[in-house]
């Protein structure tokens, strides 16, 4: 349907109230079952879309504002600290350069990782 091809590209400010189910007219149905009841206040369009790669989007996934600005993957949003972030986006910096090496199609030599370490001092 999509193509394998998706991107999150807006985001909304929403409130959610408990109704009684006979009060949500968009769908009528007589029952005093209660619900909850989002009311988006604002849809509002991503700066640039972020793409849904390597992980699935199950659930409601809450961001903060500076995460959905600058992530590429829908993984990113899940970031919850600043040391997460910081070994997050080097060690993407190591896989592109590491992926520059392995795909340079000048070099003759055959490129492999034998180890890889990380650490982190608090």
């Amino acid at each position: 349907m999509f193509n394998g091809f998706y991107k999150v590209k807006f985001l909304n400010n929403s409130r959610k109230k408990i109704v009684k189910r006979k009060t949500i007219k968009e769908i009528p149905k007589k029952s005093n079952e209660l619900y909850i009841r989002f009311e988006i206040e604002e849809w509002k369009e991503l700066q640039r879309p972020i793409k849904v790669q390597g992980y699935q989007v199950r659930q409601i996934i809450y961001a903060k504002e500076f995460l959905l600005n600058n992530a590429e993957i829908v993984t990113e949003l899940c970031i919850k600290s600043k040391e997460e972030f910081r070994i997050w986006y080097e060690l993407k910096r190591i896989d592109k350069e590491v992926q520059e090496i392995l795909n340079n199609k000048n070099n003759k030599k055959q490129y492999g990782i034998s180890t890889f370490k990380i650490w982190y001092d608090i």
